[in-house]
């Protein structure tokens, strides 16, 4: 077998990244399920861009190959890929979407996170088993392979959160598994997320699912913010606070009538209000 030779769904296409663009369009190839529905039909003439985060397409690809040969494969190969997908998804977005909707496909350095880290107002999550460490290896030198040799204005690597590329206000659309990457809704006047593996378009009003778990609670008093993204945390990138803590700001969103929509203004003032505990209060004032 070849690192070329992966699942992949009703586009030639990673399995996972061409599930979510059967929500775009209508397949090229036999779907992986034919017994699958649609969870959603997105017009893409509704979006002015689509952002998609290269380290979601490239944990795709790992995804859809044999462990074994993902395990032998070299950057090139991979990154040799990667450009094959990024040049598909371009194809269909100028054919099958008019070129209404430009892709923009992006790698962001987090450096706002790291600079927290030092101050100790959030805990990044680190690779620690050898395969962990094997993969951010991989990850890093097939990215940097795709940013040397690809010569593309739709290519970018974002210091922080990104923002629209021609710095104009319009509606995007983004494929990413990084929660932290949809605190750039503020940069748009509408941004929607498509999931990957299920071809889910997610308003914001949905994001709260990208928090992580409280036990068995719904967070869905909870606004998809910074400064609670920082305390409850997420599956990739950012360590949760104590669950002590999360509960309490929990239950504060409850007493507080808190919404999807709450602003961060509201919020902080509630916060402020109801937590005794002054080093907390001035943890979350420093997360702006």
């Amino acid at each position: 077998m070849r690192v070329i030779d992966r699942t992949m769904g009703g586009f030639p296409l990673s399995i996972g990244t061409s599930l979510s663009f059967e929500s775009l369009f209508a397949p090229r190839q036999p779907v992986y399920d034919p017994e699958r529905e649609i969870p959603n039909r997105v017009n893409i003439g509704d979006y002015g861009e689509l952002w998609i985060n290269l380290e979601t397409l490239y944990r795709n690809i790992v995804g859809a190959i044999d462990k074994s040969i993902y395990e032998t494969s070299k950057p090139s190969e991979l990154k040799d890929l990667m450009e094959s997908e990024m040049d598909i998804i371009e194809s269909l977005l100028e054919v099958e979407g008019n070129g209404t909707c430009k892709p923009v496909f992006y790698r962001s350095e987090y450096r706002d996170l790291e600079k927290l880290t030092k101050t100790h107002v959030v805990q990044l999550r680190t690779p620690n088993t050898e395969n962990q460490k094997f993969y951010e290896k991989s990850l890093n030198e097939t990215l940097n392979l795709v940013f040397k040799y690809r010569h593309s204005k739709y290519c970018a690597t974002i210091p922080d959160t990104f923002l629209p590329i021609d710095k104009k206000t319009k509606q995007g659309l983004v494929i990413t598994h990084y929660p932290y990457d949809l605190l750039s809704y503020t940069a748009f006047s509408k941004l929607d997320l498509l999931e990957s593996h299920t071809g889910k378009l997610k308003p914001r009003n949905l994001w709260y699912t990208k928090y992580y778990p409280l036990g068995t609670e719904e967070l869905n008093t909870l606004p998809f913010l910074k400064v609670l993204l920082i305390v409850f945390g997420d599956h990739v990138k950012i360590k949760p606070y104590f669950s002590k803590i999360r509960k309490q700001i929990f239950d504060i969103s409850k007493r507080r009538n808190w919404t999807p929509v709450t602003t961060v203004a509201k919020v902080q003032f509630d916060l402020e209000l109801e937590i005794m505990d002054p080093l907390l209060i001035a943890v979350l004032r420093s997360v702006n």
